[in-house]
């Protein structure tokens, strides 16, 4: 089983509540708008990090980190971007070959709304923001569990802080 946190759009701010929250995943993916990446030093303390450049990151280094990644774990293809747009047209550009191979998994930002949601057998997951939500009075995060290449429980947790 691999346990995965994912977040974004800390805006230079990471609550303490994602160091408990976070402590038993084996990977963190930050979908963008990181503000100073010594957000990305802190969660690395706790697993491995893979993240994405988002609107707000434009300054050096933050602009060096790709605008899209694609990795795999656990035999599942996750593809994270900050912003995709509409998960329709997103997903054209997907079935229109745009991207090299097609997600399981497409995780994204830029929204601070969160959201999962199975769109034509792609989960597409935004966590929200962790700290400055928006139509919500709290930051969410994503909790993922994969196991033997299929997604076994996904939750959007709610941040007490």
């Amino acid at each position: 089983m691999i346990r995965i946190g994912i977040i974004s759009d800390t805006h230079n701010k990471l609550p303490s509540e994602v160091f408990s929250l976070f402590r038993q995943v084996n990977h963190i993916f930050h979908a963008g708008d990181i503000g100073n990446l010594s957000i990305l030093n802190q969660l690395s303390s706790i697993a491995p990090v893979h993240a994405v450049y988002g609107n707000t990151d434009v300054y050096p280094p933050g602009s060096t980190l790709p605008s899209r990644l694609a990795i795999r774990l656990d035999n599942i293809h996750f593809m994270m971007q900050h912003d995709i747009g509409s998960i329709s047209s997103f997903y054209r550009k997907i079935r229109g070959n745009e991207v090299e191979i097609i997600p399981d998994v497409v995780i994204f930002g830029h929204t601070h709304e969160p959201l999962i949601k199975k769109h034509q057998n792609i989960f597409f997951m935004n966590p929200g923001s962790a700290v400055s939500p928006r139509g919500a009075p709290y930051g969410t995060v994503i909790l993922l569990e994969t196991s033997d290449g299929l997604l076994v429980r996904s939750d959007i947790v709610q941040l007490q802080e």
